[in-house]
């Protein structure tokens, strides 16, 4: 932790409450998540989840807030610290989850680095914060970062020629790419269009649901002859039905990781630009 960040007190905070404004992970892991809530409910004290002061943003243990939310929690112990900034939120996020139980992956740092440039942190000053490994590694990930939102800036600027009716000047500017790289980016694209369309891919989602829900609808019906018959007892379609709702209630959890994370990659994106 930066020596400018002060640590306040442990405290009880409704998980409601918490909020989740930035990811270091790519995604949660769904067995770190089973495997914490299998500690919480046979009563091991984990440590307090660790969150912003005044803002309640999370900082660290969001594998932790999964899991009492898997396992309907209503609060979680706390640690309340003063940062100075939310990119000294982000270091101290990347700092706390490198060497711990669960890694952070390439994918993952190179992420976090491309938190810390959307909040306008300059190259220098992150190679100055990061300080769980060597300079010159930061560097390579900020090279490697750098490039990649520059391809990113290039395909905006082609959509925004393709389908938003600017031309190629135009959305050079907007997105401050070269515009002699932009036309011939243009030149390939009927090419590098994707295979399925929105309706493509909505159409089979839908399908898959479907089927999902038909097997399962399957499978409770026979359960439901079966204890009809006497063949099923009682105790028997109570722990299934409790198994369905368990995994309807993962699903949604994971549903609404997913719609947070997007919801925080599309503000720092429209923050970075």
């Amino acid at each position: 932790m930066s020596a400018a960040t002060t640590r306040t007190k442990i405290v009880t905070l409704p998980i409601n409450e918490i909020k989740e404004t930035f990811f270091v992970r790519k995604e949660l892991s769904e067995d770190r998540v089973l495997q914490l809530a299998m500690l919480y409910e046979a009563g091991t004290e984990l440590p307090p989840l660790r969150v912003a002061d005044g803002t309640n943003e999370l900082i660290f243990g969001r594998h932790r807030r999964a899991a009492l939310e898997l396992l309907n929690r209503s609060e979680a112990r706390c640690e309340i610290v003063k940062p100075e900034s939310r990119a000294e939120m982000i270091v101290m996020a990347i700092e706390e989850n490198v060497g711990g139980p669960l890694p952070l992956t390439r994918a993952d740092i190179e992420h976090s680095i491309k938190l810390l440039l959307a909040e306008k942190t300059p190259r220098t000053q992150i190679v100055k914060m990061v300080t769980c490994w060597p300079p010159a590694v930061t560097r390579r990930y900020l090279n490697n970062v750098q490039a990649a939102m520059g391809k990113e800036k290039m395909l905006k600027a082609v959509t925004a020629v393709v389908d938003g009716g600017l031309n190629v000047p135009q959305a050079a500017e907007q997105f401050s790419v070269d515009s002699e790289d932009l036309r011939q980016e243009l030149s390939g694209e009927k090419k590098r269009r994707k295979k399925f369309g929105l309706s493509e891919l909505k159409s089979g989602l839908t399908s898959q649901f479907k089927s999902n829900s038909l097997k399962s609808a399957a499978l409770v019906k026979r359960l439901l002859e079966g204890y009809e018959d006497g063949e099923v007892a009682e105790t028997q379609v109570h722990e299934v039905l409790s198994h369905i709702s368990h995994l309807n209630r993962r699903a949604q959890r994971s549903h609404q990781d997913w719609v947070n994370r997007f919801e925080a990659l599309a503000n720092s994106k429209n923050g970075n630009n």
